[in-house]
């Protein structure tokens, strides 16, 4: 069997085994295969050599949607895998990701980095598999409509339409972001007067969330990859949101969610993958003028 990797990465890491890499004769990339090939490449990653990791020929990476020449980026600095290691697989695709992250410049213009909470992130790291093993197990069609319905959410400004857990927790850079006392007008927001991964919905600034694709939709571990960009508001002065999100899916409903943030400058293109390749709006009207 022969295969071979491509490689992107918004603010976590996802590779892509392309099944053209394959001869008609031959088997697809199934879970073992693609638990070889990452495991393969993220020993060369940190290892700082790329020609042990069964490059395909025109193997393609992007940092923050920047795409890099191979060798850079990560190729230079990864030094190991550290507490927290999460990798998901999915068959059907062709697509295997790990959970990581990388430096983020800020949400606003003025600001020069963004929140990050490493030791939370270790103390309370994903789950390693399905939350609740005797409950029902979702197709991947299924994964897939209950991640959108997160979305459908943010988008309607109204928790109703989300398929969730009262109390389900949020993880941003691995700042724990729910389980906060809500103030008193907001308590009916969130589960048992804290906040959860439904609350807030509104007081985002976010006019539609763009670009939605699911590259790891991991049945057996009934976990969403999703990666989609936030579009602010008119006059919203705040950058564009792009994000890589795992969707932890227990007995059909969302339990928890861990997201890494990249917020661009505007003249930065994003998604820089398939379908767009770098061809979305760079500064829509609706969001932040361009150069802030």
């Amino acid at each position: 069997m022969r295969a071979s990797v491509k490689a992107f990465s918004a603010t976590a890491l996802a590779l892509a085994v392309p099944q053209a890499a394959f001869a008609a004769e031959e088997p697809r990339c199934d879970r073992p295969c693609l638990t070889t090939m990452l495991d393969r490449y993220m020993k060369a990653l940190v290892a700082h050599k790329p020609e042990q990791a069964s490059l395909v020929y025109g193997f393609r990476q992007t940092e923050n949607a920047v795409a890099q020449a191979v060798g850079d980026g990560l190729w230079k600095s990864a030094t190991g895998v550290g507490p927290g290691d999460r990798r998901y697989y999915d068959p059907e695709t062709g697509n295997a990701s790990w959970f990581t992250r990388a430096s983020d410049p800020g949400i606003s213009p003025q600001d020069n980095k963004a929140v990050f909470d490493v030791k939370t992130f270790i103390a309370k790291p994903p789950p390693a598999a399905r939350l609740n093993p005797a409950g029902r197990k979702l197709t991947r069609d299924e994964l897939v409509a209950v991640t959108e319905s997160y979305f459908d959410g943010i988008v309607a400004r109204d928790a109703s339409p989300i398929l969730a857990h009262p109390g389900c927790t949020r993880f941003e850079n691995g700042l724990e972001v729910t389980g906060r006392p809500l103030e008193d007008d907001r308590r009916n927001e969130g589960y048992q007067g804290r906040g959860d991964c439904m609350s807030g919905q509104g007081r985002f600034g976010v006019a539609f969330v763009a670009g939605r694709r699911y590259p790891v939709v991991d049945v057996e571990a009934q976990a969403v990859l999703a990666i989609a960009t936030f579009i602010r508001e008119p006059g919203n002065v705040k950058r564009r949101n792009h994000l890589m999100e795992y969707f932890y899916i227990d007995d059909g409903k969302i339990r928890d969610v861990y997201t890494a943030f990249l917020y661009p400058e505007a003249t930065r293109p994003v998604p820089n993958w398939p379908p767009y390749d770098g061809n979305f709006p760079l500064a829509p009207n609706m969001g932040a003028p361009a150069g802030q």
